[in-house]
């Protein structure tokens, strides 16, 4: 029996590329390919059984791509969800795992991997170091990723790390976010505590890493 397969994403070489790649591998059977939430929601709701595996390009927009997971995720709880792309920034494939994606290929691997990686994601036991593969349950449980401790942060955390990143002094993020200065202090303090690190030249290293940007 061979794994059904869906395929989200925009770029028309990979959308062409990828079911070709997988139907020619025994196992494998493209089901759905579609490059637009219109199309893609009517495809599936065409189809007499939820695809095994959703395959979904992310690299589009930052925040478009994590609703776009929450959405697929949402709309196909059966499935195992894996982005796919090039070059993604950590922060983004943290956000990625974080929104309901079983897994995050690159996509400079080669064929006989790539189909065998999405057969582990299926069966529940993809454990892969290489960073070029990154699945959520090894992902969270070494909290660490490229040399710094990740971990998830609220809205407000994440605003305010991202102003502590950029170049205002620490009296301009009070303003500008409306707290008090010694809440700014406190900040510091608090990431750099989490992220190993000391002051403010040190959280944007941690920040460049990331992929953080203001």
């Amino acid at each position: 029996m061979s794994l059904t397969i869906a395929l989200f994403e925009h770029y028309k070489i990979i959308k062409k590329s990828i079911p070709l790649l997988l139907n020619l591998h025994e196992g494998f059977l493209v089901v759905l390919s579609s490059d637009n939430l219109n199309d893609f929601k009517q495809s599936y709701k065409s189809l007499h059984h939820p695809p095994d595996i959703i395959l979904v390009e992310i690299h589009q927009q930052h925040n478009h791509s994590i609703e776009l997971v929450y959405w697929l995720h949402n709309l196909c709880p059966n499935s195992k969800i894996i982005a796919i792309g090039e070059d993604a920034k950590y922060i983004q494939i943290f956000d990625i795992l974080t929104a309901g994606s079983s897994a995050y290929f690159g996509l400079d691997i080669d064929d006989l991997l790539f189909c065998n990686a999405i057969e582990s994601v299926y069966n529940n036991n993809f454990k892969n170091n290489q960073e070029n593969f990154i699945d959520s349950e090894s992902f969270f449980k070494l909290k660490h990723f490229n040399g710094c401790s990740v971990f998830k942060m609220t809205v407000r955390q994440r605003d305010v790390f991202e102003y502590l990143t950029g170049y205002l002094t620490n009296s301009e993020i009070a303003d500008t976010l409306k707290i008090t200065e010694s809440a700014i202090n406190f900040y510091v303090d608090y990431f750099g505590e989490r992220f190993s690190v000391v002051g403010r030249r040190e959280l944007k290293t941690v920040s460049t890493k990331l992929g953080y940007s203001k």
